[in-house]
Formats: structure tokens, sequence, C-alpha cells
């Protein structure tokens, strides 16, 4: 439906679909290297770093649904 509104068939173009699927790439080797640091990384900065994984998949839906 919202497609149709727009006048689109997807929500996001194929560059912005690149650029966030890179981004979640990034995001995702980061952790695992943070993970191969086991105990040298201090659980605050673990957690940090989950928040703003959160935050930006957060504010990529707020971004949708406010565009809406």
């Amino acid at each position: 439906m919202i497609g149709r509104i727009l006048g689109r068939k997807r929500i996001l173009s194929d560059r912005e679909a690149e650029l966030r699927a890179r981004e979640q790439e990034l995001l995702s080797r980061l952790a695992r290297s943070l993970e191969h640091f086991g105990p040298d990384v201090s659980p605050d900065d673990l957690k940090r770093f989950q928040e703003a994984r959160e935050q930006l998949t957060g504010f990529f839906l707020l971004v949708v649904a406010g565009g809406v």
C-alpha cells in the first residue's frame, strides 16, 4: 500500500537498500570483532555498541514510518 501511495514498488531505492545492507554488514563484522576480543572488551562498551545498533535500526523504522 505504501508503495502505491508513493508511486513506487519499494520504500527504498536500489542505492538506499545497498547502503543499508552495507551498514548492517559492517555492524555485524564489528560485532564479531568485539566478540573475538572477549574479556578485553568491557561490558559497558558492548552495551553501548548494542544500543547504537538498535538506535540505527529504530531510526530507519522511524524514517520509513514517518515518511508515510
